[in-house]
């Protein structure tokens, strides 16, 4: 019997005709449209199960802090003159897809408070997640902070200070009292600002795509206080306020 547009597809009979073929193609627009429906959905269904939560911790007698942010967001410390103990606040936006991974632990009175997260995927569209840090402290407090995608903050500065961003910007507001700054960031700008008339400071690092403007009267003396500043892509600036 001849083969007709009607007839089924026998394994070994003739290849289909170009209309048998064509009837094919509606079957295969309908797997694709649901394939770009679950993607669609999937990014949809990311944003519709996030949620944001916040909390706060005190501490007695801490004399070092220490945040590694490898979620986007950003770092926020204040510290002030007089005593008191450390509050460490978090706001945590995160979704199904895209859980947040978070802690805190203190090794006790008059010692450090380490706080560090990440998020479960670092994949675009797969769910929201950041993490942003605000802490309060006395001035004697000694910082290291370090986040992967945001800006760090630190005003009061009295002691010492590491701060790393690989993207954001870097602001450090210390007193006269400082006693050496730290601060390097690959995609962002560096500022460090001091009190008119303190001094003079040691100031080291490099900038490889930015300029650098230093407005602080200066030593190479090893015992003065020194500000380690480096950018990869952004400005240096180190001034009076």
């Amino acid at each position: 019997m001849s083969e007709t547009p009607g007839d089924p597809y026998v394994p070994g009979a003739a290849a289909p005709t170009e209309r048998t073929r064509l009837r094919m193609l509606p079957g295969l627009g309908a797997v694709a449209a649901v394939a770009v429906a679950l993607w669609g959905g999937g990014a949809f269904t990311s944003h519709a199960t996030a949620r944001s939560w916040e909390d706060a911790r005190e501490f007695a007698g801490v004399d070092r802090l220490v945040i590694d942010n490898r979620a986007p967001g950003d770092v926020r410390v204040s510290l002030s003159e007089g005593g008191g103990g450390l509050t460490l606040d978090r706001a945590v936006r995160e979704s199904m897809l895209n859980p947040a991974d978070i802690d805190v632990a203190d090794e006790g009175d008059g010692g450090t408070v380490w706080a560090d997260s990440r998020c479960a995927r670092s994949w675009p569209g797969l769910g929201t997640c950041s993490v942003d840090y605000r802490a309060a402290g006395p001035s004697t407090t000694a910082v290291d902070l370090s986040t992967r995608s945001g800006g760090i903050v630190v005003t009061g500065l009295s002691t010492e200070a590491a701060a790393e961003s690989s993207g954001g910007d870097i602001t450090i507001e210390a007193t006269p009292r400082v006693a050496s700054i730290s601060a390097r960031a690959g995609a962002g700008d560096v500022t460090v600002t001091v009190p008119e008339g303190s001094g003079p400071f040691r100031v080291t690092g490099r900038s490889e795509s930015g300029e650098r403007t230093i407005a602080v009267r200066t030593t190479t003396k090893a015992s003065a206080p020194t500000f380690d500043v480096s950018t990869s892509s952004g400005d240096v600036a180190v001034h009076y306020r």
